[in-house]
């Protein structure tokens, strides 16, 4: 596969992002099996996607994940968001 994303997501961006206002638009999330337990660590993490907010308006997001299973890519990028 191509992974896009790492051209330009890199971790210079995201200290960038951190220290920005942009930051109040963005929303995050992480997918990560249920058996992980109720204590989140990083190693859990199998998925997630940041969406652009603007309103209550989603606009575009960008997704990776480091196992297929079906409709996880559904799950985080659409449903949990609206949620």
């Amino acid at each position: 596969k191509i992974f896009w994303g790492r051209q330009y997501l890199t971790l210079e961006f995201f200290q960038l992002l951190a220290k920005s206002d942009f930051l109040d638009n963005l929303c995050f999330l992480c997918a990560r099996p249920k058996s992980s337990g109720e204590t989140l660590s990083s190693a859990d993490v199998i998925a997630g996607t940041f969406n652009i907010v603007k309103n209550g308006v989603f606009y575009g997001r960008y997704w990776g994940c480091l196992e297929e299973i079906k409709n996880l890519h559904f799950e985080t990028c659409y449903w949990a968001p609206i949620e």
